[in-house]
């Protein structure tokens, strides 16, 4: 009788499915329990927050040169008539700590807020706005991120995601890339979720300010003109599509039923390569 080797109908030790099947499954559970985790761990971060005081917060950074190797130098006279703007706004977004502002000479069209009340408004953004109006909301804007304390809770879920990574599968490997990749999508709709708050802030600083909307969108419109993002690229931002950033504070407005009146234009200082001052 000649022999035929078989394999058993049912064996414990053997898997119906392919070793690319069960890679799958066993890498979207171990994702699935690493996202878990990273929920709670966040929850925790955001609860934790609350326990540290501004004195804390401000301490923490009073040393931090922000503007270090950001741009050519200080704009001492635009920071001023920033500041003036900024200070006015008080009354409309209290914060338990004055914020300061300094404006940069750096061509960017962007600002920054950091923790302890700093904002760094850089030269190329002043060179873009229309309307004070404009600069309030965007002033606004960082101030929302003070009063949610943004930073603080950005910078802890970014340490855990981090530790994450490093703890389950050690800096060298391409599994633990994978999931760092995958839980950084979530830290980004986090972060988004963040802008859009600190947006819905904003519009109501500046309605509060004036009395009415009017320029609260145009620098996003602006930025739209500009932007060159594909947009399926929206997922891996920490930032809002501008376009939607423009329809959910329409929205709003028109649900808060705000009125969008005439703007006050904006008079600030030339820059200083633009008077041929010293650059810093």
């Amino acid at each position: 009788m000649e022999y035929s080797g078989q394999l058993p109908e049912s064996n414990v030790n053997l898997s119906k499915r392919s070793p690319l099947q069960e890679m799958a499954l066993l890498l979207g559970g171990l994702t699935g329990l690493c996202f878990l985790f990273y929920l709670v761990l966040g929850w925790a971060v955001d609860y934790a927050v609350q326990y540290i005081t501004p004195e804390q917060e401000q301490a923490l950074y009073r040393q931090v040169q922000f503007s270090e190797g950001l741009g050519k130098g200080a704009a001492p006279e635009r920071t001023a008539a920033v500041q003036a703007l900024l200070d006015g706004m008080n009354e409309c977004a209290p914060l338990p700590y004055r914020v300061t502002v300094e404006v940069i000479e750096n061509g960017q069209v962007n600002a920054a807020a950091f923790p302890g009340g700093h904002i760094l408004i850089f030269s190329g953004l002043l060179d873009e706005i229309e309307s004070e109006n404009e600069l309030a909301f965007v002033l606004g804007h960082e101030l929302g991120h003070f009063k949610h304390r943004d930073h603080l809770r950005g910078m802890g879920r970014g340490i855990v995601l981090f530790a994450m990574a490093m703890f389950l599968m050690g800096p060298d490997s391409d599994v633990g890339d994978i999931i760092f990749n995958t839980l950084g999508v979530a830290q980004q709709a986090y972060s988004r979720e963040q802008e859009s708050a600190a947006d819905r802030f904003a519009l109501d600083v500046v309605q509060c300010h004036y009395g009415h909307v009017g320029g609260s969108t145009r620098f996003f419109e602006m930025m739209k003109e500009k932007s060159e993002t594909p947009a399926f690229l929206k997922y891996y931002s920490s930032h809002p599509a501008d376009q939607k950033r423009i329809d959910d504070l329409k929205a709003l407005a028109q649900e808060k039923q705000y009125q969008e009146n005439a703007v006050v234009p904006w008079q600030v200082p030339a820059s200083q390569t633009e008077t041929g001052h010293p650059e810093g």
